[in-house]
């Protein structure tokens, strides 16, 4: 048996992989099974929030979720954003709010099972170390009653943030 040190794993150039550009310095994890129904059309509500605390400057951050989403409303369609909270100041990252928006994604009302959505995005921050940074997972529907995890079903939602060394 032998050990693997991470902190000694180089790149090809040589260089410490660890704390490298491109390499993953911190992750923070969710998962979200409460119910939730936008009924506002054409509009993007927060579903759920992860707050992330910076370990480094001008950091990249890689956001990943994943949710259950279902219309009863034939042909209907939902998506997921996302925004960041910095020091009470939200800024959105994707998911644009209106009838030209983009909250049309994914058609919901597959055979009135619904449809499990995923959406990546990549958000450059200029927060400073220790800042903390909070990533809101936001949902939007384009027709009707947009639900998400609907009730007796056990859906889960999971949502990802890792930031990464810019």
């Amino acid at each position: 048996m032998s050990t693997l040190r991470a902190n000694q794993i180089q790149t090809v150039a040589g260089k410490p992989l660890l704390n490298s550009t491109g390499s993953i310095l911190n992750v923070a994890y969710s998962e979200y099974t409460t119910s939730f129904a936008n009924s506002v059309v054409h509009t993007y509500q927060i579903f759920y929030s992860l707050p992330i605390t910076a370990t480094a400057s001008n950091s990249r951050y890689l956001l990943i979720g994943n949710a259950h989403s279902y219309n009863a409303t034939t042909d209907s369609r939902c998506n997921i954003g996302y925004s960041v909270t910095i020091s009470g100041t939200t800024t959105r990252i994707v998911g644009v709010d209106g009838i030209t928006g983009d909250s049309w994604g994914y058609p919901s009302n597959v055979g009135s099972g619904g449809c499990y959505m995923n959406r990546q995005a990549i958000y450059t921050s200029s927060a400073s170390a220790g800042t903390t940074l909070t990533f809101n997972f936001l949902v939007g529907c384009f027709e009707g009653l947009g639900q998400y995890n609907f009730a007796g079903y056990n859906h889960k939602s999971t949502f990802t943030v890792m930031e990464i060394s810019a």
